[in-house]
């Protein structure tokens, strides 16, 4: 699901003036590039402005409640770092690599949304959906900026970035093992 919801949010960053999308029912997002066939083909296929923006919200709200899940999981939570870094290390970093990844797409949709906005610059309602969008979605870079600024100062406390360096020069090793192996082999 985290993939999908990555994969659409790259998407939605690559949208240009007067380009248009289309959710279909696996709920992955097309760009609808613009072209003099745009308006038949979306005749055809009963694709509207209504709908996919409703669908457009939906998968926002998908997006939002995976952050909110993240922010509040046990990996992330503030009193159980230190324990989680000492016990589940593998689950914290994935879970806080997620939360980062998930800031990353979304702040890169925004430029997308930006140019739906363009597309659709007659129209009121439209607009001021897209402008909720865009907003919610500066709420939660904000909400998730916070969280990772609050984790860094933990983890300099708890002096947790040497267990992560630590972690590093252990796939540094592995690495550095498999390289020489096929260099033996070569």
């Amino acid at each position: 699901m985290l993939q999908n919801i990555l994969i659409n949010l790259n998407i939605l960053s690559k949208i240009k003036p007067y380009d248009k999308i289309y959710i279909n029912k696996d709920n992955l997002i097309t760009i609808e590039y613009n072209s003099i066939f745009q308006g038949i083909y979306r005749f055809f296929y009963n694709n509207n402005r209504e709908k996919n923006l409703t669908n457009l919200v939906i998968f926002y709200q998908t997006v939002y409640t995976t952050i909110d899940d993240l922010l509040n999981s046990q990996y992330l939570n503030i009193e159980n770092i230190p324990q989680y870094i000492k016990n589940d290390l593998d689950e914290y970093n994935k879970s806080l690599n997620n939360l980062i990844k998930l800031k990353y797409y979304l702040e890169l949709s925004i430029g997308g949304i930006n140019n739906l906005k363009k597309t659709y610059h007659g129209d009121i309602v439209t607009d001021s959906r897209l402008d909720i969008i865009i907003n919610n979605c500066e709420m939660y870079i904000d909400k998730i900026a916070k969280k990772i600024t609050i984790i860094n100062s933990l983890e300099s406390k708890y002096n947790i970035k040497k267990s992560n360096s630590l972690n590093e020069q252990q796939i540094e090793k592995k690495e550095l093992s498999k390289s020489s192996s096929k260099n033996k082999l070569l």
